[in-house]
């Protein structure tokens, strides 16, 4: 669906750079973990495990991460001439991307593998292997050879000249993955996204109805389903306390204390609770 590019240039960026990274670094930390847990499995040697916000928002971002001392001079004059004049002179960030995009030839790899602009939006264009990009050359019109450094603007003068619904028939019809680039809040209510029930809808006591994520991961013997909504703030205090083994009169002076809170009105010490929850 390619929904997150179409976060880059607007002002939902900065909640862009600091979800991805909150997120990432959570699913690294889990394979990390399971990583540890497996090796410890094997050799009976725990470790430590550590994953960092940066190391997270870098590792997301890897297809731009790279610098090829011999073969990417533009890359020189944009950080030595273009960014401390552009700082300078206050561009903004899209005329400092518009100057880049200039310097930076087209790289051959991602040529064809990337988002295209089209009459009326934008495409998110797969054609990753040598046959698929002659394909696409040939569906287009375009008779440049793959080698050509010109053929990806050939590609993308040619895909301007029809609508995304146009393309998507005629580029499915020959076998080339193809994805319109939809806007992120279009996302909760797609039928694509709905089919792979990656959004559910919830029932909650304050809120009434709502449509939020579902469960992201299958499994085949122990599935996952999310069968209730967000809890209220401090919903489960009384029931995780008492799940860790906590007496009544324990949690009650906890609570009396303020060192941990309930939903429910506060309880004074050494009263006796009604664990129902």
């Amino acid at each position: 669906m390619q929904a997150g590019l179409s976060a880059e240039g607007v002002q939902s960026l900065a909640w862009l750079l600091i979800a991805l990274p909150l997120a990432s670094a959570a699913l690294l930390l889990l394979g990390s973990v399971a990583t540890a847990l497996f090796t410890r499995e094997r050799d009976g040697v725990g470790q430590a495990v550590e994953v960092s916000l940066l190391g997270a928002a870098l590792t997301v971002q890897n297809n731009v991460f790279y610098d090829f001392y011999d073969h990417d001079p533009w890359r020189r004059e944009f950080l030595d001439e273009v960014l401390p004049q552009a700082r300078a002179e206050g561009w903004t960030g899209a005329e400092i991307e518009r100057r880049r995009s200039e310097l930076r030839p087209d790289p051959r790899s991602t040529g064809f593998y990337r988002v295209f602009g089209t009459a009326d939006g934008a495409l998110a264009v797969g054609a990753g292997s040598p046959g698929l990009v002659k394909k696409l050359l040939e569906t287009l019109g375009v008779d440049r050879s793959p080698q050509d450094p010109e053929a990806p603007g050939a590609v993308a003068a040619a895909l301007r000249a029809k609508t995304n619904g146009e393309w998507i028939e005629t580029l499915r019809a020959v076998g080339i993955p193809v994805s319109p680039v939809h806007h992120i809040d279009e996302l909760l209510h797609d039928p694509h996204i709905e089919a792979e029930e990656l959004v559910h809808d919830f029932e909650h006591e304050a809120l009434g109805k709502y449509r939020a994520l579902g469960v992201p991961i299958r499994m085949s013997r122990t599935p996952f389903a999310p069968d209730r909504s967000s809890p209220r703030l401090a919903e489960h205090t009384l029931s995780i306390l008492r799940e860790v083994g906590l007496s009544d009169a324990e949690v009650a002076d906890l609570l009396a204390e303020g060192i941990v809170s309930t939903h429910d009105a506060p309880v004074e010490a050494g009263t006796p609770l009604e664990l129902s929850q």
